[in-house]
């Protein structure tokens, strides 16, 4: 452009003459379900010449070394052969720069063979866990042997561990290969931490935070206690655990006594530091000033986990961003401790990457590695992570999510109505998209590339289509390899089957031997053996409604009969509420102004009832809806000032001489000025002054302590909303 100090797209007038370019490879467009579209990088070129432009084809590879393009040229002509779909990239020859000297290339090809009964017996290690296993071996032997040499300024070396990527289609069975990492204590880096809710830290961050907000959470205390916040010995904490938080007890070691105190001294810190720092700040000083961080760098098998803190960390971030307290974070925690999920959105920006990368294919795109392996290769990806398919040459967001059949016995999930007419054209662009994503693994390789995948019973076949839907499968067809018993090497590429392992394996074996087991349990016998105190679950923390239910007096008043309430005596309680939560959403849809937007049928009552019955409830909800928002409360109480909808809060109790803390949402606040006025609606079928009366003073101390104003208590009868209920 003419101004380069501009910002923004440039227009016409901005740009020089003959100096317009467009760049890129369609060959590498995997990012189909954001929008990306080869068609669309073709038209353009074709459009382009035909208005006199230029095309350039920048075909030299001078990343990889000769004799890997020179096998990349073999396979990918067959792989990415097509009959000229607009939707399909083309592959041209690749030209190669010269060899480097001393160095030899390879391709390793690992292959898992599907065995029929292999699964039946027990301690059989899963298909991906053997992978897993054979892969962290071979690359165990590339950090300690000379077979696997790389080229650097001095000359041929062994790799590092930082040299090596590990590459996946998707991250399903990433937690076996940290796994297999961690037994041969061989550092990785992950882009994605999917086991991040499965591994102890996560764990004892949630423990002691939980711990900060429930002093009384007996399992939290134990898990600091053992953790290494404190790292109390066995003995000690069967003692401690039952006694006040971090007092010292009679008959401790001097050792634990000082792992107590100090615990007792981070712990008394944070709580007061709780509602005065960040989030993302408590978590910080949690993890360094505890001396858990130190804990994990100074040993050489706990390392891997220090990026795990760096995760948790951007977590906290990204929860007080949307304005979350340390009680919701610490929910979040609870909600997805022990599972293998992927956290969306989580990502941390790192300084330098050290140990083998672990990431997904897409992640890796623009990147170069002297070493990559392609894993987990046997895998199929989920249709449902895109957000955009395209239909009829246009990119379509996905606004559906609808089953719809493809056979007798199987179904699909349609994400838009193109989906309904146009299955077969989505599932060839998911193929020609799978080859392209082939294309840029293998092409991230700059020396030396590991191609490794397990078949099952399931991902042996081609398609109905005659089309492989596996990275595997389409490069073993590629290669004309059997895959009952896979062997052999042509040129560069050795081919190797992946042995199956017991689950024995798995583990590192560095267990103390029988002689000491028998002796230590021996020493412990009396303990193990003395009667042990009954422990009784209690709740901590409970809704408001469970707390204080509805309690019926004996001066109860039928209110006025709904032709709903016919509908609904078919049915149970659980509709009966969803009706209430109906009645709920109209009438806050109209506080906020969004009444005219689409209402969504409550789950209760779409999933069970008639869509006659349906809209008969959704007609009575609006009337007395109607109804409330033009009587005199509404308007002498409500209209005239700012109001609040759903006010969520947490509330600490005494109950039956115990603390508890309880959890609800206020119907209605409205600020009077002076005063507070909170509202809490009933769909009830009778009229009851004193039936709801705990509720609503709760949600009254809870709006007093939250905005420090009085506050006046209201229930309404939605069925009869002039005869409201007030407290005081």
């Amino acid at each position: 452009r003419q101004d380069g100090e501009r910002d923004g797209v440039p227009t016409a007038g901005d740009l020089e003459a003959q100096k317009l370019f467009f760049v890129g490879d369609e060959k590498q467009s995997i990012y189909r379900f954001r929008g990306a579209d080869v068609s669309v990088f073709k038209m353009l070129g074709d459009e382009l010449v035909a208005n006199g432009g230029k095309a350039f084809s920048l075909s030299t590879n001078y990343r990889s070394e000769p004799a890997l393009i020179e096998w990349f040229n073999e396979i990918f002509p067959s792989i990415m052969a097509h009959s000229g779909e607009v939707w399909e990239a083309d592959f041209q020859q690749l030209g190669t720069r010269a060899p480097t000297e001393g160095i030899k290339p390879s391709v390793r090809v690992l292959i898992k063979p599907y065995r029929e009964n292999e699964s039946e017996e027990e301690e059989m290690a899963s298909a991906s866990e053997s992978e897993a296993y054979r892969v962290a071996a071979l690359v165990e032997e590339m950090l300690n042997t000379d077979s696997f040499l790389i080229p650097s300024k001095d000359g041929p070396r062994r790799p590092v561990s930082g040299d090596i990527a590990l590459l996946m289609r998707t991250t399903a069975n990433q937690l076996s290969f940290e796994k297999a990492l961690r037994q041969r204590k061989i550092p990785y880096s992950v882009q994605a931490a999917r086991s991040l809710m499965l591994e102890s830290v996560a764990g004892d961050l949630y423990a002691m935070l939980q711990l900060l907000l429930y002093p009384e959470d007996r399992l939290a205390y134990a898990v600091v206690l053992r953790s290494p916040f404190c790292n109390l010995s066995d003995r000690s904490l069967s003692i401690v655990v039952h006694q006040d938080l971090f007092v010292p007890i009679d008959g401790l070691s001097e050792d634990d006594l000082g792992r107590l105190a100090h615990c007792g001294a981070v712990y008394g810190r944070l709580r007061a530091l709780v509602g005065v720092v960040s989030l993302s700040a408590l978590v910080h000083v949690l993890f360094y000033e505890s001396g858990y961080y130190l804990h994990l760098a100074q040993k050489e098998e706990y390392q891997v986990y220090l990026e795990h803190y760096a995760f948790l960390y951007r977590l906290a971030q990204i929860q007080e961003e949307q304005g979350k307290s340390v009680s919701q974070f610490v929910d979040f925690l609870r909600e997805h401790l022990g599972e293998n999920e992927k956290i969306e959105d989580l990502e941390v920006i790192k300084e330098v990457e050290e140990g083998v990368q672990i990431m997904s294919i897409h992640k890796s795109k623009g990147l170069e590695f002297p070493i990559v392996i392609v894993a987990n290769t046997g895998s199929k990806a989920k249709r449902s992570e895109s957000l955009l398919s395209t239909f009829a040459s246009i990119p379509t967001p996905h606004y559906l999510d609808t089953a719809i059949a493809e056979s007798a016995t199987k179904f699909m999930t349609a994400r838009h109505a193109g989906q309904l007419e146009g299955r077969d054209e989505e599932l060839l662009r998911e193929r020609a998209e799978l080859k392209r994503l082939l294309y840029v693994a293998l092409t991230r390789s700059e020396t030396h590339l590991v191609f490794s995948g397990s078949f099952g019973r399931n991902n042996r076949s081609l398609s109905d289509d005659g089309q492989a839907d596996t990275l595997l499968l389409m490069l073993t067809e590629s290669l004309g390899i059997d895959i009952n018993e896979p062997s052999g090497q042509v040129g560069i590429v050795r081919i190797e089957a992946i042995d199956s392992i017991t689950e024995r394996h798995l583990y590192s074996g560095r267990g103390e031997g029988e002689a000491p087991l028998v002796a230590r349990l021996e020493a412990a016998r009396a303990w193990y053996e003395a009667p042990g105190r009954t422990i009784v679950p209690i709740a901590i923390r409970v809704g408001v409604t469970t707390l204080y239910p509805p309690r019926p007096s004996s001066d109860a008043m039928q209110l006025p009969h709904l032709e709903s309430d016919d509908i609904l005596a078919r049915y149970g309680e659980e509709q009966v509420a969803g009706f209430g939560t109906l009645v709920h959403t109209l009438i806050e849809q109209a506080l906020v102004g969004t009444d005219g937007e689409e209402l969504a049928i409550p789950m209760e009552l779409s999933r069970t009832l008639s869509e006659t019955e349906c809209s008969q409830l959704l007609a009575d909800g609006r009337s007395l809806a109607s109804s409330f928002l033009a009587g005199e409360f509404f308007a002498k109480e409500i209209a005239p000032y700012p109001r609040r909808v759903e006010e969520g809060f947490f509330l600490r109790v005494e109950e039956a001489g115990r603390a508890l803390v309880v959890e609800g949402a206020i119907d209605l606040v409205v600020d009077q000025g002076d005063r507070l006025l909170v509202v809490d609606f009933k769909s009830d079928r009778y009229w009851d002054e004193a039936a709801h009366e705990s509720q609503v003073r709760t949600y009254m101390e809870a709006a007093a302590k939250i905005w420090g104003k009085p506050v006046v208590g209201a229930v309404v009868f939605v069925r009869d909303s002039s005869n409201v209920v007030f407290y005081r």
